[in-house]
């Protein structure tokens, strides 16, 4: 999968990619007609491809698979600032004050079967694509909640060059955003999906309806009770 290099901060279920620099920096000058709020979500519809081929077969084969879901939640945020600047004798240090947030999130999912797939598995891959998609039905939410905590924090980098620094500096800012999605979203469907394989297992077989909804009830237990550990 390719994505933009310059702009975008993805969240997978196993890993978390950066992917470098450069966050689209708008500013509207105060013009009549320009107003955004200081948060604005943008949420896509989920994808959902499903590969069914005989290199499908082979790969699964490989890794000793039936079959294989993949998700991906996208996070491209897009800030405003404020910007204040030291100058040194060998480079520039720049400090940002975040003062709105755009956050464009998508979700894209692949199931990977072979042609020859048993009913069992194909409905065992739907049952991770519905966990994606019920975590994903919430994600406006956990978007939001998610940008406007980056309201009013301030972010500092040093490079030889202003640009460079800003780049760097806005890069910080997009981590810790996305960090914040990821936790909602990403994460949760990663733990919810362990659960649900475990549910599907032998000798410990539910189906996959029941499996799914029991998979979110088990992890919202496990997560209270941590809660109150904590405390």
């Amino acid at each position: 999968m390719k994505d933009d290099p310059l702009n975008l901060y993805s969240a997978s279920p196993t890993k978390s990619f950066f992917v470098a620099s450069g966050i689209i920096v708008f500013s509207c000058f105060f013009l009549s007609g320009c107003y955004r709020p200081p948060v604005e979500i943008n949420r896509s519809p989920a994808l959902v491809e499903i590969r069914e081929t005989d290199e499908s077969a082979r790969i699964l084969r490989s890794v000793h698979m039936d079959g294989a879901t993949t998700w991906f939640f996208h996070c491209l945020p897009k800030f405003h600032f404020e910007k204040q600047r030291e100058l040194h004798d060998t480079d520039t240090t720049i400090k940002i004050k975040v003062t709105k947030v755009r956050l464009d999130v998508s979700l894209a999912i692949k199931i990977i079967i072979p042609h020859n797939v048993s009913e069992d598995t194909r409905l065992h891959e739907k049952g991770h694509q519905l966990i994606c998609q019920q975590i994903y039905a919430n994600a406006e939410e956990v978007a939001f909640s998610a940008a406007a905590s980056m309201l009013g924090k301030e972010y500092s980098a040093s490079a030889e060059s202003e640009a460079d620094a800003t780049r760097m500096a806005v890069d910080l800012a997009a981590q810790d955003l996305c960090a914040k999605y990821r936790s909602g979203t990403s994460e949760v469907t990663s733990s919810v999906s362990q659960i649900y394989d475990e549910l599907t297992s032998e000798p410990n077989r539910v189906i996959q309806s029941e499996a799914v909804q029991n998979a979110f009830a088990i992890y919202r237990k496990n997560a209270q009770a941590s809660s109150e550990e904590i405390r």
